[in-house]
């Protein structure tokens, strides 16, 4: 009793589940560069035996790797994905359509996963994230996809591609 853990049946080991989403609706192209070299910092850490997912975040959920544990293949995967350039051709910030992607995409993702059993770390890669203290923003479809997610058991990390930004504007950052 309230003992949880990622071990599936009697494995020595408990087994790692992680799964990383790109958020190409609300990343733009420069960002987006930030986030796939993430991913592959990411996956050039990861423990033998551990396993990646990657997901995609458009107009759609993408599977772009199942899980696996072979890290060469994560890697191959990563370096091949390519966001369309269309999604870039507007302003980054939640509207109404935006929310509704971001919310199914947690929802399919949740639905994706669900068979799997073990406890699962999610890794959303965005640098606009929804503004959940925002009223409009709390709806049906929220509940809905949050509830997806836990009953999924699925952990929900939100992380900035960019890093720390602290007080620094986007305007404020050049590339060099």
């Amino acid at each position: 009793p309230n003992t949880y853990s990622n071990r599936i049946g009697n494995q020595g080991q408990p087994q790692v589940l992680s799964m990383i989403l790109l958020d190409a609706i609300h990343t733009d192209w420069i960002n987006q560069n930030f986030a796939q070299r993430a991913v592959e910092t990411i996956l050039r850490q990861i423990e033998p035996g551990e396993r990646v997912a990657i997901y995609a975040l458009g107009h759609d959920f993408r599977v772009i790797h199942d899980f696996s544990s072979d890290r060469q293949s994560l890697l191959n995967e990563i370096k091949a994905y390519h966001v369309d350039p269309q999604l870039f051709l507007r302003d980054l910030r939640f509207n109404g359509d935006d929310m509704r992607y971001t919310l199914d995409a947690m929802k399919a993702l949740a639905d994706h996963v669900k068979g799997v059993p073990g406890r699962k770390n999610l890794i959303w890669l965005s640098v606009v994230f929804p503004p959940i203290t925002n009223a409009q923003f709390a709806s049906s479809s929220m509940n809905e996809a949050i509830t997806a997610l836990n009953n999924a058991n699925v952990s929900l990390y939100p992380v900035d591609p960019r890093g720390v930004l602290g007080a620094l504007s986007p305007q404020a950052i050049t590339m060099k």
